[in-house]
């Protein structure tokens, strides 16, 4: 009797480990297929039983986090599992400062640290998908050749540095950029032609008194050419473009007319 007793003891033990063996092995490797049926075990075993069911749940949930992390949600924490939930959210914090890094820098000119030509083409797009008020300016500068010919390119350097100094003081919300060697493009939202050209009267003003220049027997200018865009506009970025790039030129035209006293 004591014999068979202990038979089935260790046939229902066996049966119990053969059941959440199976369960364990599908959780680590087939997390999708695996399922205990908790009532299938006996009592004893229920409380076993819940606790890795629980366990299993956070799993998924802590699989579903990581691949929310993967595609760049950061947000991401957890509050269980004790000393490892304390690595995992530092790691996040830690991922989430790098990929801001890698983000900035990606969006930056690497010289002038102003943002870059891509950057600038994204933001025109939104604007223009979202339909919003701006203006779009072009602006290069003036005699850079010259200055890096006859005065070396160190002092080319500070004049491009002296000019995105200055384009980003036009206001809090212009977006500036350098796309090119010389040329700078600005984004301005929710102002017209006549204020964004008064605005950038006064910048040539002011580069051309750069306190960099004291002493030198040359000046800091730049050309530029601004287009307005107003919600329900027809132009295409491709036509906004080429009308700030025409009206720069002419700029430039113009002063190189005053310049040599040309009427």
């Amino acid at each position: 009797m004591l014999k068979n007793r202990k038979n089935k003891e260790r046939d229902s033990l066996e049966s119990v480990s053969n059941i959440l063996s199976d369960y364990l092995r599908k959780v680590l490797y087939e997390p999708e297929a695996a399922s205990l049926d908790v009532s299938a075990l006996p009592e004893s075993f229920h409380g076993l039983g819940n606790e890795l069911k629980s366990l299993h749940a956070s799993l998924k949930h802590l699989t579903w986090q990581t691949e929310q992390i993967a595609q760049g949600d950061y947000s991401q924490q957890i509050d269980f599992m004790d000393a490892f939930s304390v690595a995992f959210n530092a790691m996040v914090a830690q991922l989430a400062e790098r990929h801001q890094i890698l983000e900035e820098r990606a969006n930056r000119d690497c010289f002038t640290k102003i943002y870059n030509r891509a950057f600038a083409m994204s933001a025109f797009e939104q604007y223009l998908n979202e339909e919003k008020r701006f203006v779009l300016i072009f602006t290069d500068l003036d005699g850079l050749k010259y200055v890096n010919d006859v005065f070396g390119h160190q002092e080319g350097d500070l004049y491009i540095l002296s000019a995105a100094k200055h384009l980003t003081s036009f206001s809090p919300d212009a977006l500036v950029s350098r796309i090119g060697g010389d040329e700078f493009l600005l984004l301005v939202p929710n102002i017209g032609y006549d204020e964004a050209h008064a605005k950038m009267k006064e910048l040539c003003v002011q580069l051309e008194n750069d306190e960099s220049l004291d002493g030198k027997d040359y000046r800091y200018r730049m050309s530029f050419g601004i287009a307005a865009v107003e919600p329900g506009n027809t132009l295409s970025a491709s036509d906004l473009l080429s009308l700030a790039d025409e009206r720069m030129y002419e700029n430039k035209r113009e002063r190189k007319r005053a310049a040599k006293g040309v009427k």
